[in-house]
Parts: C-alpha cells; sequence; structure tokens
C-alpha cells in the first residue's frame, strides 16, 4: 500500500487529537461516565457500545464535513448549514459554552493541585493556564504534536488504572440496578456524544481543512472514536466492578485508583487526569481564539490573552459546581444543535 495514501503518522495525530478534545475534567474523573452510563445499570453497557459507534460516526462525519464545504473554522459551518440567522444564535452559545468548558477545566486543574499536592488553587490554575498558552502559541501543528504526545500517555494511564481496580471483587451488574427518573439509555448516550463532539467540532473543522486527503480523515476519526471506545469500556467495567466505592463520589476514577492501595497509580492518575484537562482547555482555547480574530480583528497572541481575561473569573466558582450546572445544559442543547444540523446538510445535499 501506498504511504503517501495511508500516512500512518498523519492518522494517529487526528485520532489523538479527537480523543485530547473528548477527554476532559468529567471524562478522565470518571463522573460522566458514571452519569450518563454506569447508573443505568446493564443498560448502560448497551449505552457505552452506542456511544463508541456515535463516537466514530461523529468524528469521521465532521472532519469529512469540514473538508468538503472547505471552511477555515468551525463557526463558517454553522453559516453555511443554518444560514445567517440561526447560524449567529448557534455560533454565540458554541462560543459561550466554550468559555464554561475552559472554566472547568482550569477550576478542575487547581483542585487537583490543591488536594493532590497541597499547592493553593489559584497557583494550580495558573500553572495549567501558562501550559496551556505555551501550547496555544505553537499553532494547529504544535497543537497536534502536544496531543500525539499527551494522549497515548494518558490512555495508558486510564487502561492501567481500570485494569488494575479488577483486582476488587465486584458486585456484578445485577448488583448495579437502574436509578429512577432517568432519561432511556439510549437517550442519554446520544445527549453525552452530542455534547462532546460539538465541543471537538473547532478543532476537527480545522484538521479537516488543513488534511486533503479523504482517508486519512476517515482513518483519523476511526482510530479517535475507536480509542475512545476502548477507554468507555475499561473506564465503565472499572466502575462497575467498585460501584460501591464510587456512588456519590465527585472523581470516582480518583476514588478508584486511591482504593488500590498503591500510591504510584493514585500520583499517575492524578497527573493523568490534569493532562486530560489540559488537552481539552488546548483545544477550546484554540477554538475560542479563531472565533475572536475576525470578530474584533485581534491578532492571535492578543486574543489569547483576552481569552484569559474573559475565563479567570469564571473559575472562582470551582469544579463541582460549574459542572453540576453547566453539563446538563450543554447535553440537551448541542442534542437538538446537531440535529438542526443534520437536516441543514439534508436540504442542502452536500457532497
Amino acid at each position: 500500500m501506498n504511504k503517501n495514501n495511508f500516512p500512518i503518522l498523519n492518522i494517529c495525530k487526528i485520532g489523538f487529537t479527537y480523543v485530547g478534545a473528548v477527554i476532559g475534567a468529567g471524562f478522565a474523573s470518571g463522573q460522566e461516565i458514571f452519569q450518563f452510563f454506569v447508573r443505568y445499570g446493564k443498560a448502560g453497557v448497551g449505552g457505552i457500545f452506542l456511544a463508541g459507534g456515535l463516537f466514530i460516526l461523529g468524528g469521521v462525519i465532521f472532519l469529512q464535513l469540514a473538508r468538503r464545504l472547505r471552511v477555515e473554522n468551525y463557526h463558517q459551518i454553522f453559516y453555511k448549514l443554518l444560514g445567517k440567522g440561526k447560524g449567529i444564535v448557534i455560533d454565540l452559545i458554541y462560543v459561550l459554552f466554550i468559555l464554561g468548558s475552559i472554566s472547568v477545566m482550569l477550576a478542575g486543574s487547581g483542585t487537583i493541585f490543591e488536594q493532590a499536592l497541597g499547592i493553593n488553587y489559584n497557583l494550580g490554575v495558573l500553572i495549567t493556564l501558562i501550559v496551556v498558552m505555551m501550547t496555544i502559541f505553537t499553532g494547529v501543528k504544535g497543537i497536534l504534536i502536544f496531543n500525539s504526545l499527551l494522549i497515548p500517555f494518558l490512555t495508558l494511564v486510564i487502561i492501567y488504572s481500570s485494569l488494575g481496580s479488577l483486582q476488587f471483587n465486584s458486585p456484578g451488574l445485577d448488583f448495579v440496578q437502574e436509578s429512577s427518573g432517568l432519561l432511556p439509555w439510549y437517550c442519554s448516550a446520544m445527549m453525552y456524544v452530542s455534547f462532546n463532539v460539538f465541543m471537538s467540532l473547532a478543532i476537527l473543522s480545522v484538521i479537516g481543512t488543513e488534511e486533503k486527503r479523504k482517508n486519512t480523515l476517515v482513518w483519523g476519526g476511526i482510530v479517535g472514536g475507536g480509542l475512545l471506545t476502548v477507554i468507555l469500556l475499561l473506564m465503565g467495567t472499572a466502575m462497575y466492578c467498585n460501584y460501591n466505592e464510587i456512588v456519590g463520589r465527585e472523581m470516582p476514577m480518583l476514588r478508584i485508583a486511591d482504593i488500590s492501595g498503591s500510591t504510584t497509580l493514585h500520583l499517575t492518575y492524578m497527573i493523568g487526569l490534569w493532562f486530560a484537562m489540559i488537552t481539552t482547555a488546548v483545544a477550546h482555547v484554540y477554538a475560542f481564539v479563531q472565533r475572536v480574530i475576525p470578530l474584533f480583528n485581534m491578532s492571535y497572541y492578543n486574543s489569547t490573552m483576552l481569552t484569559v481575561i474573559v475565563v479567570l473569573p469564571l473559575t472562582r466558582f470551582g469544579f463541582a459546581n460549574l459542572v453540576s450546572f453547566l453539563y446538563p445544559i450543554y447535553g440537551g442543547v448541542t442534542l437538538v444543535v446537531l440535529v438542526m444540523m443534520w437536516l441543514g446538510w439534508r436540504k442542502q445535499n452536500v457532497r
């Protein structure tokens, strides 16, 4: 096979960047997986497989969509598919979601530094912000390289922690009863994927435009979505096996690493969780910067600094408060938005 038609390195970079945009504080901590899947009991397993398939499909579709529409950034997709009126509304919603997500990642980082190392919360936020900004200033190529280095490490940490937890006594799927008052498991899975894919759109649209080879984009989406599926399955299994220990916990996977009794495992997962927050923050800061530049005719550097000024005050609300308030809203709204975009795509018959 011609290597030029099947560039393994580029495929892996695209796949890892997709994973990096999805795995944030809520994902890596296990809180999202518990809320959207594990508390559904046996049905949650079906939800994980459904979500995995949708992650693959969503990655491939949006990477291809960016290439076909020849957009320079994510918001052009909104205007081309939805028209000016609806496009403006969705554009605004996306910007607000991005700011909220960045705030959650920075707040989560501050919490990790405070709880794990006894370092001041604000200093932890500042350290994370410096790492994020240094990465952003390297541009798209730097972000791709950054993710291609961090995501394999993060994936190994999650796999190691998940497999290590299986040594404990499992209550079994029969023990985990579905919580009452929930949406159907398939709706929960679709809402979960819709939010994460929608929030990844900024970085996916840039990659889809810069990478001209269709097969590379398709396989990049498959690799990224497939890796997310494996991680979901491993983390879900770990939480099912330690259900009694994680109920009511803010960071279930961190608790699983803690009860293993291994200081090394606990510290390693702390580091991995921090990396997860950094990769997502990088993707979303870049998205916000790309939106600010054309709106206010600002330089790349000044746009990045504006992002910092806007986001920092929001971190004062704290990690748990931001997650509990923002994420439920995100899930429902983004599912509606993606359906609207799909209808717009069908109407225009984009090929």
